[in-house]
């Protein structure tokens, strides 16, 4: 039987009554169409849906993180902790506005795919499978832990103009010295070691989409989230049984951000019919 992530889902986020709440406003989507899992917003109903690979999510949990195999009891336990994990990675991508309007010049880039990785990563740290974006972890040794994504963005973005500058002075000394191979060769394996910084993420952003169609969806979703936050703040607020895994500090930026980002209905009017206009004209087209 094909992987079901909303049945684990359910039963995963039964101590996460924040993360739960925040479930239940997600579509759960299988889409072998991706190696793994990602958010995104429907450009035709305006809301969030997670899509995964049911084979990823069924891989998961074989080795603990530091690679050694696991087998029984242990190897189902750590698949548990996995799955919570990117759970709880794609909300935090929602929550805290990754898709949506907090985009580096208004537009998606996968640097700033993974610098929201590496600030949402270094809450969840090796909860998460081995091939996660992690603050002092592979490729990011130097990167302190706790930063917010425009940090770390602002830190990738210095690496790659080292890397590039770097880059330019090897292949001018290979052609130089007549040995343009050699010299190409060192630097080609150095920038495929250090290019996985800037490219490879553990979830699948390609469906952060840049075109105006997505701008208008991202504008509707963005105003649903605000109250779909608020209302999860206040269900776990009023249930009494704490935030689960959410940190202190965590907690009081959510809290933080409810309070200052009110819903503002009539821009949601004003975008809904921004979009019918355009699905209206979308749809006379001959």
């Amino acid at each position: 039987m094909s992987f079901d992530l909303d049945r684990h889902a359910f039963r995963l986020l039964k101590d996460e009554p924040f993360f739960a709440s925040i479930s239940r406003n997600v579509s759960k989507i299988q889409n072998r169409g991706i190696p793994t899992a990602g958010v995104m917003v429907n450009k035709d109903n305006h809301f969030f849906e997670l899509h995964y690979n049911p084979d990823f999510f069924d891989s998961l949990g074989a080795t603990d993180y530091e690679g050694n195999e696991l087998e029984g009891d242990k190897h189902l336990e750590r698949k548990d902790t996995e799955i919570r994990a990117i759970l709880k990675h794609e909300f935090y991508h929602l929550i805290f506005n990754h898709l949506t309007e907090r985009l580096p010049d208004g537009k998606m880039t996968m640097m700033w795919n993974v610098a929201a990785d590496l600030a949402i990563n270094s809450e969840i740290g090796q909860e998460l499978p081995n091939i996660a974006c992690i603050p002092g972890g592979k490729n990011f040794e130097e990167y302190p832990s706790g930063l917010s994504a425009e940090q770390y963005y602002e830190m990738l973005k210095k690496d790659k103009e080292e890397q590039d500058k770097n880059k330019e002075q090897g292949q001018g000394e290979g052609q130089g010295e007549g040995e343009s191979n050699q010299g190409n060769g060192d630097q080609q394996g150095s920038g495929q070691g250090s290019g996985d910084k800037f490219s490879n993420t553990l979830d699948d952003h390609s469906m952060w989409g840049n075109s105006e169609e997505n701008r208008v969806a991202n504008e509707i979703a963005q105003e649903r989230l605000k109250k779909m936050v608020q209302d999860a703040v206040e269900e776990t607020a009023k249930g009494g049984r704490g935030w689960g895994s959410v940190s202190t500090k965590m907690r009081g930026e959510i809290i933080e951000r409810v309070k200052t980002k009110a819903v503002d209905w009539k821009s949601v009017l004003r975008y809904f019919i921004k979009a019918s206009v355009n699905a209206d004209k979308h749809n006379s087209m001959k």
